[in-house]
């Protein structure tokens, strides 16, 4: 009878440290995330001339895709003040360009994680 209750309290011990530690998985992985290039080498301008807009997430800042059917996604950073709406077309003019900065991680409507490109214009 000893031996089946410290089973049993050991079961119920070892199911809450397994709970404890998906759970601190879990809420690392939760946090949006933007990741600038610690090296400015690493920016370099896109082979885009247009992104539209497809969601909002604040102000400045906006998920586009390209308008060529492709499945790349952007996040696109605006100047502090630029408010972006979504369908918006961003098309660069002929001394500019969309230059990547970083990476940004979010948690898609599906649930699972992605990692886009942030890109500005300049």
């Amino acid at each position: 009878m000893g031996k089946f209750i410290f089973g049993f309290i050991s079961g119920i011990i070892a199911s809450f440290v397994i709970l404890a530690i998906i759970g601190y998985v879990n809420s690392q992985n939760d946090d949006n995330s933007l990741k600038f290039y610690e090296d400015p080498k690493m920016e370099h301008c896109l082979d885009l001339k247009e992104l539209k807009i497809f969601q909002v997430l604040e102000t400045n800042a906006a998920l586009a895709n390209p308008d060529d059917y492709s499945m790349s996604t952007f996040l696109i950073l605006g100047r502090e003040e630029q408010q972006f709406y979504d369908t918006e077309r961003i098309t660069i003019k002929k001394n500019q360009c969309f230059k990547q900065k970083g990476t940004y991680r979010y948690q898609s409507k599906d649930k699972n994680f992605r990692t886009v490109p942030i890109v500005v214009v300049e």
